[in-house]
């Protein structure tokens, strides 16, 4: 039977350890809105996954995710098994934007405030939206994970190994713009063949992906057309380019103006396989600006797979 029970999962190391000393300050605007709940540390990576799995299974009426767009990711992959299949419950998911990207929330319009973002739970409604799923290469086979956002390959994966190292003190537009153009400047496009029912395509690509949210990378409107419950996965591709016309370009990636240069290709699928026959080097990928396996790859929508409080 369902519970009212709610579990909010916490990442202590979320905005590079802010959100940790926030803490104490959250607890009675939490309480005010949600009464009575479960706070949760994570500890190690995939933790999130773990903690809400657990509170899935046992038909908890809520779980809130506190921590970036990574936090989402591991806690949305918690409504699966570990097959990979939806859990029966009707746990709903919610949550409240503190990290280093925060992109899902801006399709949203959601705040960056944590106190703010707690306050609009309280007229929050429930939706069911969509998810991704992306069956990637991984080191010992096919390595399926959700994503809530978006999969992009390329030099978004080239800067998201960069990444993993780089100190995160410039905030969420700058870390990732200043990672990006240090990017741009060591990373080769590399062939990349689609297909899909509605594109087939093969060229050398810059960055590429199949979005469910609008935002990427800090801010970074990649999808502009996006909507996260028609179905449809958003497939976008950018073609190699020189570096002069990248920086000219960069501008427009946070307007979504992008769309409209001509090595740019934008359609909506259900589904599509993409190879990287010819790479020199592995094709990284980012789920939810979590690194996931490599090319080949298939990525697909899962409709109306997860209800989320907006």
């Amino acid at each position: 039977m369902p519970t009212t029970k709610t579990r909010v999962i916490l990442n202590p190391a979320s905005a590079n350890g802010k959100t940790l000393k926030r803490v104490e300050r959250l607890k009675p605007a939490l309480k005010s809105v949600l009464g009575e709940y479960e706070l949760a540390f994570t500890e190690a990576p995939e933790h999130a996954t773990v903690l809400s799995r657990e509170a899935v299974r046992e038909g908890y009426g809520l779980v809130i995710s506190v921590g970036g767009d990574g936090t989402n990711h591991e806690i949305v992959n918690g409504f699966f098994d570990e097959d990979a299949r939806r859990i029966d419950s009707p746990t709903r998911f919610a949550f409240l934007a503190s990290g280093t990207g925060g992109d899902f929330r801006r399709t949203f319009g959601h705040p960056l405030d944590l106190e703010k973002a707690i306050a609009r739970l309280k007229t929050a409604q429930p939706q069911k939206i969509d998810l991704g799923k992306a069956v990637t290469t991984g080191a010992q086979g096919p390595l399926t994970r959700h994503y809530i956002n978006s999969a992009t390959f390329g030099l978004s994966g080239y800067v998201g190994q960069m990444l993993l190292t780089a100190p995160k003190n410039l905030g969420a537009t700058g870390t990732y713009l200043y990672a990006t153009l240090k990017g741009l400047l060591t990373y080769e496009p590399q062939p990349v063949q689609f297909k899909s029912a509605e594109k087939t395509w093969e060229g050398t690509v810059a960055i590429a992906g199949f979005c469910n949210g609008q935002y990427f990378g800090g801010g970074m409107k990649v999808a502009p057309h996006a909507q996260v419950a028609d179905g449809l996965l958003d497939g976008v591709i950018v073609e190699g380019m020189s570096l002069p016309a990248w920086l000219m370009a960069i501008p427009r990636v946070y307007t979504g103006a992008h769309q409209h240069l001509k090595k740019v290709s934008m359609f909506h699928t259900q589904s599509a396989e993409v190879t990287c026959d010819g790479a020199a080097t592995p094709m990284h990928i980012e789920l939810d600006g979590e690194l996931t396996g490599t090319l080949p790859a298939r990525f697909e929508v899962v409709p109306q797979a997860i209800e989320v409080l907006i």
